[in-house]
């Protein structure tokens, strides 16, 4: 009847569905409570007191129900109080009736010490059950034990900012004159801080406190100029103060480049914790997130908040570097799936912008390189023009082509890749390839040298178009080739120039949808009231038939 029951070594398998015995709390963790003179007992305890009044009662009825008569009963049973209230106040006719009142009450009582929502009849209703105890934001998990307020962090609303890269966090200007990161002096960075001390505490970048080399803090004051200037000309100079050993620390305001770690509640999977570089917004009360994330926070931009902290030494700082970042999270630990990707806008500019056919003068394929390339520091490899006369023209394939030539690591070979689009070769035939009149042999597959199929040699995109396949969450696309052959580093960066290359291209040449274009055209609608006739035919064939009803 219980296959389940099958392997076990008791003897009855059947009394696993029943308890002997209970957890009981220890007493520390259920004091008594004293208010006005008034000692009162917590509500749990009131739910042991009613199982052991129980267990008690029904030992006193079962004895009865035993022996037949009150006559049989010991004399320490006889002379307790309860006996009597056994006699009096138990419920029921008889004793058996009794027994099985006392047995629903222990029941209930049990299933209230287990879960308070089993048992809402109860007379002790504000006691709580283990579940209650453990369960939700108000348990003991969560409350008391992971939940805990810290330093050097911050928590705002989310905001979409697809101009920013992939690895960075838009952090805003109150945020960034609140947190500070100790910063040891030394006569390779006293200029830098010494001109942080100057501008204060108001001022960013500043500092907001010096750790003297006792370990006295020195607070810089806003409004004293000759304070800072004071103490910026001291940070070499050593304390005159006994016991002063070691170095001067300055408190320095989070800057550019600084390393954050970003969480998003509830962190159910590894990539819920990142680390982002910051980006300090001077005109933003927001955190700035780049979308390719969302799916790694399962955040949206509805009201979503998400904490940031700052680390405050430079192991920890290493280790988000190094370790935590979002190059380092590309893949899910799950299965290795992508998680970062574009989508909607991007994917659409992304294929109208490598579409064969599409070309750009020398200001605007520089313009969108550039634009692309901005965080690149050094010589940006450029590609001759696609066509010369009648003046020369570049393609949007050689603006993709440069972009991954550029972001491939010095030393490293560029990619080779063959592929296939999304969008299928027959998407992109308006009618019939025409017959070879000079010569040559058919292609063996009709999407060769199509735009669905994608060719790259040594980073040249020749063939084909790029869209979500290639640069979306997507397995063995362009983006998840480069962070197989390069590392996440160069995948991130890549991901990121395209995100800016084709929000460009969107403000250059927009995409626009109108109610016309989701309207059914005639010929589409003749197809549908000629499908929607012949089944009407075919309901009535199929109504005469099996229910005998003539034609009309």
């Amino acid at each position: 009847m219980f296959p389940v029951l099958t392997n076990t070594s008791v003897k009855h398998a059947t009394d696993l569905f029943f308890m002997d015995v209970v957890t009981v709390t220890p007493p520390w963790t259920r004091p008594i409570q004293i208010k006005d003179n008034h000692i009162s007992e917590p509500a749990y305890t009131a739910t042991y007191k009613n199982i052991v009044q129980d267990c008690i009662v029904l030992r006193h009825i079962a004895e009865i129900v035993q022996t037949g008569s009150s006559e049989g009963i010991s004399k320490e049973l006889q002379a307790s109080p309860l006996y009597t209230m056994v006699s009096t106040y138990c419920r029921g006719d008889d004793d058996l009736e009794k027994l099985h009142q006392v047995w629903q009450e222990l029941q209930s009582n049990v299933d209230h010490l287990l879960d308070k929502e089993m048992n809402k009849k109860t007379s002790n209703a504000t006691a709580l059950g283990v579940k209650q105890v453990l369960e939700k934001k108000e348990g003991l998990f969560r409350m008391h034990m992971m939940g805990k307020r810290v330093n050097y962090a911050a928590r705002t609303v989310i905001t979409p900012d697809p101009n920013i890269d992939v690895d960075e966090i838009g952090v805003p200007k109150a945020f960034a004159l609140k947190l500070s990161y100790p910063v040891p002096v030394t006569p390779w960075n006293a200029e830098e801080l010494r001109k942080m001390v100057i501008n204060g505490p108001q001022v960013h970048p500043g500092a907001c406190m010096l750790q003297n080399e006792d370990g006295s803090m020195t607070k810089l004051k806003p409004h004293d100029m000759k304070q800072r200037m004071a103490v910026a000309k001291r940070l070499l100079t050593p304390s005159d103060k006994e016991n002063s050993t070691g170095l001067k620390v300055v408190y320095r305001h989070l800057c550019n480049g600084d390393i954050m770690l970003l969480n998003r509640q509830p962190t159910l999977h590894r990539p819920s914790i990142m680390a982002h570089r910051a980006r300090i917004l001077s005109t933003e009360k927001t955190f700035r997130l780049h979308y390719a994330n969302c799916k790694s926070y399962n955040a949206d931009f509805d009201g979503d908040e998400m904490n940031a902290h700052f680390p405050q030494s430079e192991i920890s700082r290493s280790e988000g570097y190094n370790l935590v970042s979002v190059a380092n999270h590309y893949l899910v630990p799950k299965d290795g799936t992508p998680l970062s990707g574009l989508i909607q806008d991007h994917v659409i500019s992304g294929v109208k912008l490598t579409v064969r056919g599409k070309f750009f003068s020398r200001t605007d394929y520089q313009h969108l390189v550039f634009q692309a390339l901005s965080q690149k520091n050094g010589y940006i490899k450029l590609m001759p023009p696609a066509i010369w006369k009648p003046k020369p023209l570049w393609s949007g394939k050689q603006v993709v082509s440069t972009i991954i030539i550029n972001i491939t690591p010095p030393g490293k070979k560029c990619i080779n890749l063959n592929s296939k689009a999304k969008i299928g070769y027959k998407d992109w035939e308006k009618r019939r390839p025409r017959p070879w009149v000079a010569g040559g042999s058919y292609f063996k597959s009709p999407s060769e040298m199509s735009e669905a199929e994608v060719i790259i040699r040594e980073g040249e995109l020749l063939c084909g178009v790029l869209d979500k396949t290639h640069y979306g969450a997507t397995t063995y696309g362009l983006v998840h080739c480069m962070n197989e052959l390069y590392g996440g580093p160069s995948a991130l960066s890549l991901l990121s120039c395209f995100s800016k290359v084709f929000g460009a291209y969107l403000q250059m040449e927009g995409f626009t949808l109108g109610v016309k274009d989701i309207l059914v055209c005639k010929s589409a609608d003749k197809k549908r009231n000629k499908v929607i006739s012949r089944i009407r035919e075919v309901r009535e064939l199929l109504e005469a038939f099996y229910v005998s009803l003539s034609f009309r």
